[in-house]
């Protein structure tokens, strides 16, 4: 499990309403499965979604394309195919 979150973005959301930390895309699972890496996370766009606030699905916009060059990138380094990213 690695936790992602950007300190500054989550203290900023946290300072409006405490209760937006439940919903915050902080974890990402890396396991092996049937010899092959795998990377999943809950996607942030749906996470935010919850609370139904724009300004919130605009920072879950953010963190996925955020979130998804990383794993692109994590994927090439480590030779990994980008099947094996799985956005739930």
């Amino acid at each position: 499990m690695l936790e992602v979150c950007n300190p500054h973005s989550a203290k900023t959301e946290l300072d409006r309403g405490p209760r937006i930390g439940l919903l915050l895309p902080c974890t990402i699972a890396v396991y092996s499965d049937g010899g092959m890496t795998r990377v999943s996370l809950l996607r942030p766009t749906h996470l935010l979604n919850l609370a139904r606030e724009t300004q919130l699905t605009q920072l879950g916009n953010e963190i996925e394309a955020k979130l998804k060059i990383a794993i692109d990138h994590a994927a090439r380094l480590f030779s990994l195919s980008s099947q094996n990213a799985q956005f739930a």
